[in-house]
């Protein structure tokens, strides 16, 4: 018995070396994407649509639950110093109760889902699908709330003369625009999100069963 002790140890500890690098890519990608604004489809007014979301689902279900929330966490912040440097409709993102909170929660929900969803439905793909479903709805439906109570109440960088604090209309506009947003990112996380966690967890288990 004593010689798979030492066998075993190091199998762990190579998988927590493997995790920690697919952890640094993931941050990685979310950090260039958002740095550069590579991560945002500009669609006429729809300005916002961003795909950076999705390396964090792909990641927390890969590396589980502690990872989702700071691949999540790193989501946010990346948000909040992004809107310090764009400010104008993105200034609300400087508080980082609407930048982060909401970001770091994502991350931290999506991993119970994904396992809760695939013990009871057989398809795989079924199943993950409605775990990035179920987590990034929850997400959208926390920033569009907290978007509206702290861009109406100017608790952020960048509030004095934003027409978030005095246009009724222009807010409702921008609430409408993030709500469509909100499907279309949807659309993009099970399209690429699904298969992509698939074939890394295939990936995954093939390497800790050898």
């Amino acid at each position: 018995m004593g010689p798979l002790w030492p066998k075993k140890e190091k199998k762990m500890r190579n998988k927590t070396i493997k995790d920690l690098v697919f952890a640094s890519i993931i941050i990685g990608i979310i950090v260039v994407l958002t740095a550069t604004q590579w991560g945002f489809i500009n669609v006429g007014l729809l300005s916002a649509i961003t795909i950076i979301h999705i390396p964090v689902l792909v990641g927390t279900v890969v590396l589980g639950k502690k990872y989702g929330l700071l691949l999540g966490t790193v989501f946010g912040l990346s948000s909040m110093v992004l809107a310090f440097f764009t400010l104008g409709p993105n200034a609300p993102f400087t508080n980082p109760i609407l930048s982060v909170l909401p970001r770091a929660l994502f991350g931290f929900i999506i991993y119970p889902l994904y396992k809760f969803f695939i013990k009871r439905i057989n398809s795989k793909p079924v199943a993950i699908s409605i775990a990035v479903v179920i987590s990034y709805f929850i997400h959208s439906i926390l920033v569009i709330a907290i978007l509206f109570f702290v861009g109406k109440s100017g608790f952020y960088f960048g509030a004095e003369g934003n027409p978030w604090n005095n246009n009724d209309s222009f807010a409702i506009f921008m609430l409408a625009i993030f709500s469509i947003n909100t499907l279309i990112e949807l659309v993009l996380a099970v399209v690429i999100g699904t298969p992509s966690i698939m074939v890394l967890n295939d990936l995954r288990n093939r390497e800790e069963g050898e």
